[in-house]
C-alpha cells in the first residue's frame, strides 16, 4: 500500500520509478502487480514488465493508488468477515461457506496467515482514503492490542499447535451473541459482492484497464474461483 508517486518525489528521477508488489509466499506465487506512478516513463513500465517475465512471474498492470489492485479489492472482504465473527457468526461456519464456495482458503484464516498487525496497518492506511468500508472492526483492535497476531503467535481467529488449527475460545470476551442465523448462502453473497463492488470502483476510476485485468489479478493473488 505505498504510494509509488510519493516515493518517486524524494527522488532526481520520478520517470524511473515503479513499482512490484510481490505476494506472499513468492516462491509459489506467480503473481506480480507492476504499479504505474504518475511519472513513471514508458521505458521503465516496459523494463518492469519484461523483469518480471524473466523471473517468471505473471504481471498485471496497475496505477497507483491505495492497495493497488489485489489489497484494495480483498480487504473490505476480509474486514466484514472479522465484523461477521464479533457479531456471532462462527468462525467455522464464516470459512466454511467461502472454502464452499470456492476460495482456497477462508477470510479468517488468512487474516490469521496475514498477520492481525499487518490486517490492522494495511486496513489503516485504506480507511484513510476509502472510508468506512475499511476499517479494522473493534475485534482486530483488541486482538491486536492483546498481541494476538494470527499463526507467527501460535494464535489468531484460531489455535494452532503443530498441524492442528481449533477455534480460539479466548476471542469469546469480545464477541456478541447473536440470534441470527445468516446460513452459508447469505454469508457468501455478502462477502464476496463487497469484492466484485470493490473490483467494479477499481475499474471505474482506472486503477486497472479492463475487466479482464481485474479477473486476472484476483484468481492468481487471492485464488478467487
Amino acid at each position: 500500500a505505498l504510494p509509488i508517486a510519493e516515493l518517486a518525489q524524494s527522488t532526481a528521477m520520478p520517470a524511473r520509478v515503479v513499482g512490484l508488489h510481490f505476494f506472499n509466499p513468492v516462491s509459489r506465487m506467480k503473481l506480480i502487480e507492476v504499479v504505474v506512478g504518475r511519472e513513471t516513463a514508458e521505458p521503465t513500465r516496459e523494463r518492469a514488465l519484461g523483469f518480471a517475465r524473466q523471473i517468471g512471474k505473471l504481471p498485471v498492470l496497475v496505477q497507483d493508488s491505495p492497495g493497488f489492485l489485489v489489497n484494495r479489492v480483498l480487504f473490505p472482504y476480509l474486514l466484514d468477515a472479522a465484523e461477521m465473527f464479533e457479531n456471532g457468526v462462527s468462525a467455522e461456519e464464516i470459512d466454511s461457506a467461502l472454502l464452499e464456495w470456492g476460495m482456497p482458503m477462508g477470510p479468517l484464516r488468512l487474516i490469521d496467515e496475514i498477520g492481525i498487525d499487518i490486517t490492522v496497518d494495511i486496513a489503516a492506511t485504506l480507511e484513510k482514503a476509502f472510508g468506512e468500508r475499511d476499517r479494522a472492526s473493534k475485534i482486530l483492535q483488541e486482538m491486536y492490542s492483546a498481541k494476538i497476531l494470527g499463526r507467527k503467535t501460535g494464535a489468531g481467529f484460531y489455535k494452532y499447535e503443530g498441524k492442528q488449527q481449533t477455534p480460539n475460545e479466548s476471542l469469546q470476551q469480545w464477541r456478541q451473541e447473536s440470534g441470527e442465523k445468516f446460513g452459508l448462502e447469505n454469508i457468501t453473497n455478502r462477502l464476496v459482492y463487497l469484492m466484485v463492488n470493490e473490483a467494479a470502483r477499481c475499474l471505474e476510476e482506472k486503477v486497472v484497464a479492463t475487466p479482464e485485468d481485474a479477473d486476472y489479478g484476483m484468481i492468481l493473488g487471492t485464488g478467487f474461483p
